[in-house]
């Protein structure tokens, strides 16, 4: 991958992991870079349905905002 885009790479694979994490039995998925899922079977299933998502977030209000539209828990790095 190409690190240049990395905000893309990154969104793109939180919504992958919500799609795989929604309780569907298979999942069919397309995105710009990675090869796409055809009713790809999800197995094992977690135990509690769906497995909880926390996002690190850097302290600019663009991550806070993205972890908010993923519906992710937010861990807050503090770097000084």
């Amino acid at each position: 991958y190409d690190v240049g885009h990395y905000k893309e790479l990154f969104e793109e694979h939180i919504d992958l992991f919500l799609k795989l994490n929604s309780g569907e039995e298979s999942v069919t998925w397309k995105g710009r870079y990675r090869p796409p899922l055809r009713e790809a079977e999800i197995s094992p299933r977690p135990f509690c349905g769906s497995i909880p998502l926390w996002l690190g977030v850097s302290g600019t209000p663009e991550s806070a905002e993205r972890a908010g539209r993923a519906g992710a828990g937010l861990a807050l790095a503090v770097l000084s």
